[in-house]
């Protein structure tokens, strides 16, 4: 959420009530009325210090239509932040209080939603999958280490927070290799230490321990 960090938007949705339902700001643009965003917030708890770690995220949850004998017809879908909080934004004109008149099965919804994210921030999860951008800086950063900077990346990125400042990193490395030929030793140096603070935790087992429901929004129809 850094880049929404002086405009409001962290504030306005930390003072909404938790469990809260609201509805997105009109857009014109084609939606699914079926569509839900929620946010949750996730604790986890290092076995060995007692250490809680707290962390949020979205979910797309929607329905098929089409019930699949056992199986739900509701499907959820992890949502970047920046492309979460893009969803929520309200501008003036747009931010008015409606009549809460939300017709989806609302537990159902919470529960798909939880669901998913504890796919997301489970420490056991599949690797983590770099683009095309992030892997050339990779490769670049891999020069001036002997460890297996790729290797530790792709195992030890789990949280938002993480994946933002490994963003943020490759973002100025490209930006350097692009203008300059070569990173700047700072920045190989905050690489550094981004580095170690993945593989400090490697040795810290963490159990996901509380997934709670934050917001909800759906489409205004």
């Amino acid at each position: 959420m850094e880049k929404h960090k002086d405009d409001g938007e962290i504030t306005r949705v930390k003072s909404i009530p938790k469990g809260k339902w609201n509805y997105l700001p009109k857009k014109n643009e084609m939606f699914d009325p079926t569509e839900i965003l929620g946010l949750y917030s996730t604790s986890r708890k290092v076995t060995n210090t007692g250490e809680k770690i707290r962390d949020v995220g979205f979910t797309k949850i929607s329905s098929s239509g089409r019930n699949r004998g056992p199986f739900s017809s509701i499907r959820a879908e992890y949502v970047e932040e920046q492309d979460a909080l893009k969803m929520i934004k309200t501008t003036p004109d747009n931010n008015k209080t409606n009549i809460d008149t939300i017709k989806v099965n609302r537990e159902e919804y919470i529960s798909k939603g939880k669901t998913e994210i504890k796919v997301q921030f489970d420490t056991d999860k599949e690797q983590f999958r770099l683009k095309p951008a992030q892997k050339r800086a990779l490769e670049v950063v891999g020069k001036y280490f002997t460890k297996d900077v790729l290797g530790i990346v792709q195992k030890g990125i789990k949280l938002s927070n993480e994946k933002k400042e490994f963003e943020q990193l490759v973002r100025k490395l490209n930006s350097e290799v692009k203008n300059y030929g070569t990173p700047f030793s700072t920045t190989i140096r905050k690489f550094e230490v981004f580095i170690n603070k993945l593989l400090d935790k490697e040795n810290k087992k963490e159990k996901l321990d509380e997934i709670e429901g934050v917001l909800f929004y759906a489409h205004n129809q």
